[in-house]
């Protein structure tokens, strides 16, 4: 068995107006689970990019309780 490749990545906690939270299925061939949206850091990137820069445009909510 290899050992899990370890790397940056951030992840989100992205709430609706009741409160429900986003959940996202991962499909891999030897795990399956949920987790919250998110995804590995670039090297040109930094913690506080990848999921404030995009990511409620991409999911249609067009806003963020972040004040963003």
């Amino acid at each position: 068995m290899t050992e899990p490749r370890l790397r940056d990545a951030v992840r989100a906690l992205v709430l609706d107006e009741s409160d429900r939270v986003l959940l996202v299925r991962f499909e891999f061939p030897r795990w399956v689970g949920w987790a919250t949206p998110g995804g590995g850091v670039n090297s040109h990137e930094t913690t506080r990019t990848p999921s404030g820069g995009s990511s409620p445009r991409r999911w249609g909510s067009g806003r963020s309780r972040s004040g963003r």
